[in-house]
């Protein structure tokens, strides 16, 4: 196991049961994968599609135990492999989901950030376990495809284990996973569940940006790039006065089509000047302050990265998990 795409590998171990109830619904998801990948890549303009023979293949475990490797602070909740050659994004054909963890995680973390964060955050908190877990694969598969979608031109120009490169392959899937779901609605999940889905995107990305250290955790920087960009569209908006966030949702449907057109863009045109440039935009990642924020980190997100009450990691305790499951 080579965690992040690392060189050095190590040893690991997951001991599970395997968890098929969530098999017809990834499988009802990969009917529409290809479709709606062509369709985005004819609004980009392109008539010859770049895409996999097959997607990578998915399946969930229950897990009750981690090792190695594996057995971190802050534990994974998925794993890919590459088949034996070197790991990186354009090789991973293999994801193993643990979602119990997944569904633990998010009750523990996500869903209290978005009830204290995040204004209408009601449709949230009534979901069940289940409901939660279909949700977070639902957008994990999208964002899975989203990977090997359109022309990879900017892999030859930058390293594929650039760190600003890794930041925009996470932000692409991101916002590649929402495009999806969008066009998904009314079809694998009821429409009036999109702003679900839009407010679970934006509690995701708060949690992802607690994590800290944009640089060294290419998911982190993803988050903190699509704030900022969301922030700036005015797709979300800080309330001073509750010290919420608001979502608009009309808006933020908009500003997911045209940032996942531009962004696939992006990758096809391979300019590596313009792609850094968009990564700092909002000051250089890799300069931090004290607290370990980018430079010029809005105080919003200050305000609620320092929040003590939620926890920043979770250490899962498998006895609890598996006897809610």
């Amino acid at each position: 196991f080579a965690p992040a795409g690392q060189e050095e590998t190590s040893y690991a171990g997951v001991a599970g049961v395997a968890n098929w109830s969530y098999g017809p619904m990834i499988a009802e998801y990969d009917k529409h994968a290809r479709g709606l990948a062509e369709e985005l890549l004819k609004s980009c303009g392109y008539k010859v599609f770049t895409l996999p023979k097959s997607f990578p293949e998915v399946r969930c475990l229950d897990v009750f135990l981690l090792s190695g490797a594996l057995n971190l602070t802050h534990k994974p909740i998925s794993v890919f492999y590459s088949g034996g050659s070197k790991e990186n994004v354009s090789s991973l054909s293999h994801m193993t989901v643990f979602i119990n963890l997944y569904a633990a995680r998010w009750k523990a973390m996500t869903e209290r950030l978005a009830s204290k964060y995040i204004t209408g955050a009601g449709a949230l908190e009534s979901l069940t376990e289940d409901e939660s877990a279909r949700l977070l694969l639902l957008w994990l598969r999208g964002h899975d495809i989203g990977h090997f979608v359109g022309a990879d031109r900017l892999s030859k120009s930058m390293s594929e284990q650039d760190r600003d490169y890794m930041i925009l392959h996470e932000l692409k899937s991101d916002m590649i996973a929402l495009y999806n779901l969008k066009r998904l609605a009314g079809v694998i999940f009821p429409e009036e569940n999109l702003k679900t889905v839009y407010l679970a995107a934006v509690a995701e990305m708060l949690r992802y940006i607690r994590r800290g250290g944009c640089v060294q955790h290419p998911d982190t920087g993803s988050a903190y790039l699509a704030y900022r960009h969301m922030s700036d569209m005015g797709a979300i908006r800080p309330e001073p006065w509750e010290g919420k966030f608001l979502v608009d949702m009309e808006r933020f449907g908009q500003v997911v089509e045209e940032f996942t057109v531009s962004l696939v863009k992006l990758f096809a045109e391979g300019n590596s000047t313009q792609a850094r440039g968009f990564v700092n935009s909002w000051g250089w990642l890799g300069v931090e302050e004290d607290d370990g924020l980018p430079r010029g980190c809005p105080d919003e997100l200050r305000r609620m990265i320092a929040d003590d009450s939620i926890p920043h990691y979770l250490d899962y305790d498998f006895k609890q998990i598996i006897s809610c499951a």
